[in-house]
């Protein structure tokens, strides 16, 4: 038994025995931080330079629909030619020809090659500007759903626009991803107009106290209703259900803008309105709490 363990005990002894390599010499700890803060500058000047690239790319494509869908012809095919994949561009492009072609298409290749500049320029140390340019974005956005001859009908057209914008093929040849902002504070879809107007619009507008923030809810009903009117059963389910949880929620940004007697009294006219609605709890608790904080009519004013 002992001689079966030998080799390995001799195996432990020697590591045991073997000292460690002696350290390098002292650093030169003045010229590292130097090259290094040399090197991050020049990562930096980099950085900047490519999403200069990216942003002129895009502002070209964006110019107008054929502009846009020629960009992402031209990314499918780098990508293409670049990682081999399969089929061949000039193969796909025969398959995808008519949607290629068309004007939905065409709209939300523009749409998109635009929510990827938006993004690019988002700044988080100066959020105002990017929530006006969201703002005309998504009423450009609308105005395209709403438009039977240009909503995205097709696979492409609807990938552009409801697929995560980072990953598209544009996105992904000119290199956006690492720069694209977080999805908390920025809808990482082109098309998600509500998800678009509550990241990159509405808080920015809250904490700025801008009275646009209400034309935000105003957009959202008028396109819940547009889009549901051709059919009774939804026009009937957004009209009890949804419409009143949004004019809820313009109700509290009321609030917010400082007007918190005109926001508990549609409150107060939405619960009225809608007992039976599954938020009516919420909205009573709501008021309640307007209406202990709210001071009695003739009191001192501050």
């Amino acid at each position: 038994m002992f001689a079966r363990l030998l080799p390995f005990v001799l195996l432990l002894a020697t590591s045991l025995a073997q000292t460690p390599p002696a350290d390098l010499p002292a650093l030169d700890s003045t010229r590292i931080l130097q090259e290094l803060e040399a090197l991050v500058s020049k990562q930096t000047t980099q950085q900047q330079s490519l999403r200069q690239r990216q942003i002129s790319t895009l502002r070209s494509a964006g110019s107008s629909g054929q502009a846009a869908a020629k960009t992402y012809e031209e990314a499918v095919k780098s990508l293409n030619e670049a990682r081999d994949r399969q089929p061949p561009f000039s193969e796909w492009r025969r398959a995808n020809a008519e949607q290629l072609r068309s004007d939905s298409f065409a709209a939300a290749a523009q749409l998109h090659v635009r929510y990827l500049q938006a993004g690019l320029e988002y700044d988080a140390d100066k959020p105002e500007a990017s929530a006006d340019t969201s703002w005309q974005y998504v009423q450009s956005l609308a105005q395209v759903l709403a438009d039977p001859k240009l909503a995205p009908t097709t696979p492409l057209a609807r990938d552009l626009l409801f697929k995560p914008a980072k990953d598209s093929e544009i996105s992904q040849w000119l290199m956006i991803g690492p720069t694209w902002p977080p999805d908390k504070v920025w809808a990482p879809q082109a098309g998600n107009i509500d998800d678009i107007l509550q990241k990159n619009i509405r808080q920015i507008w809250r904490d700025k106290r801008d009275p646009r923030l209400l034309s935000t809810w105003d957009l959202q009903i008028q396109l819940g209703e547009e889009s549901t009117k051709n059919n009774q059963q939804a026009a009937e389910k957004f009209a009890q259900e949804q419409k009143p949880r949004l004019l809820f929620a313009r109700a509290k940004d009321l609030a917010a803008l400082g007007q918190p007697n005109r926001a508990a009294t549609e409150i107060f006219s939405l619960a009225r309105s809608n007992p039976t609605h599954p938020d009516f709890t919420t909205w009573v608790n709501e008021l309640k709490s307007f209406l202990a904080t709210a001071p009695s009519p003739g009191s001192p004013r501050d």
